[in-house]
């Protein structure tokens, strides 16, 4: 069937359309009319492949290569196979992934941006520089470890255990615990067994202590090693 841009045809047979072969259209197609559409189906080469338009909504069973921009404005979205978009994306429903999410490739990363309910709030990862920036509050409930450093500009509430393997660099103030269910706090030196450590309501040092201002010490005060203590 070949149908110019200037050729109206209509089928209101009441089975239906079906193309066994193939279908060459130059014109626009259109299917059902307002409020009483029609089912829409295309299959593919493999079994169980394909993409139907019904009950307003499109189901795609197969996989999804987009060249272009992607824009998806329904109430949900659900992707259940892959969906590989090379070009910008704007999702303005929900969006429900029971797969992997991948961004970019390795070596060739791309900028992801996740939007808050407050203006200014968001997090944002940034491929040319590497960096991970969350102007929010950060509120993890398991542990966090970093191997590199890292620079946290708000807030961070950590319910677990926290390991910082590189320069953790705090612009603000650093609370561990709360008042009357404090948490253990340790700072490793640099050479083995050297460390500084807060638990059980005690600090134990196990490296040089050097105080150059004043220092009150209303508990009990113990000193394993040599001392130099100069009286005021």
């Amino acid at each position: 069937l070949m149908a110019s841009a200037n050729t109206h045809l209509t089928l209101a047979q009441a089975t239906g359309f079906a193309a066994t072969g193939a279908f060459s259209l130059a014109g626009n197609l259109k299917v059902g009319a307002d409020g009483a559409g029609k089912t829409v189906t295309f299959y593919g080469v493999s079994t169980g492949s394909s993409v139907t338009y019904a009950a307003d909504k499109l189901s795609v069973k197969s996989n999804v290569d987009v060249l272009g921009s992607l824009a998806l404005t329904g109430a949900s979205v659900h992707l259940t196979s892959s969906l590989a978009v090379t070009g910008n994306s704007a999702l303005i429903g929900t969006l429900g992934v029971t797969g992997a999410v991948t961004v970019g490739a390795n070596g060739s990363g791309n900028d992801l941006t996740l939007y808050g309910a407050t203006a200014g709030s968001g997090l944002t990862w940034r491929a040319a520089t590497n960096t991970l920036r969350l102007r929010g509050v950060l509120d993890l409930v398991g542990g966090v470890t970093t191997s590199a450093n890292g620079q946290i500009d708000g807030e961070l509430t950590v319910g677990g255990g926290a390991s910082v393997g590189g320069e953790l660099a705090s612009g603000g103030g650093l609370t561990v615990g709360a008042n009357g269910n404090g948490g253990d706090v340790t700072f490793y030196g640099a050479s083995a067994g050297s460390a500084v450590k807060f638990a059980g309501d005690m600090l134990d040092v196990t490296a040089a202590l050097m105080v150059s201002g004043d220092a009150d010490i209303t508990g009990t005060f113990t000193v394993q090693g040599n001392s130099d203590i100069t009286a005021p």
